[in-house]
């Protein structure tokens, strides 16, 4: 009888015992990939188009985009109402 209810229990969750232990192989080996990519010095991930603040050297300023400007133009919270948007290539041909 315990081996009858072990076996259907094995039976049952097989499949998703396997797919458990898949899933944190390659979580582990993308995370050893991750973290060894990782250069000395740190990177700031935002930095403000006008004035340079960064998330490192400023770690409670809450850093937007601007949805007008071309690219990747991050503002921290001083400059992004008031800073002159950076058209794309497309806007400065068009305009003479």
């Amino acid at each position: 009888m315990v081996l009858a209810s072990i076996g259907n229990f094995l039976v049952f969750f097989a499949g998703d015992i396997v797919q458990r232990i898949r899933t944190g192989r390659r979580r582990m080996s993308h995370q050893a990939k991750v973290f060894a990519t990782v250069p000395d010095e740190k990177e700031p991930r935002h930095r403000c188009h006008v004035c340079g603040k960064t998330d490192l050297t400023d770690p409670l300023l809450d850093f937007r985009y601007c949805s007008k400007c071309a690219g990747d133009q991050c503002y921290c919270p001083e400059h992004i109402f008031n800073h002159v948007h950076v058209p794309s290539d497309d806007e400065k041909q068009k305009s003479p």
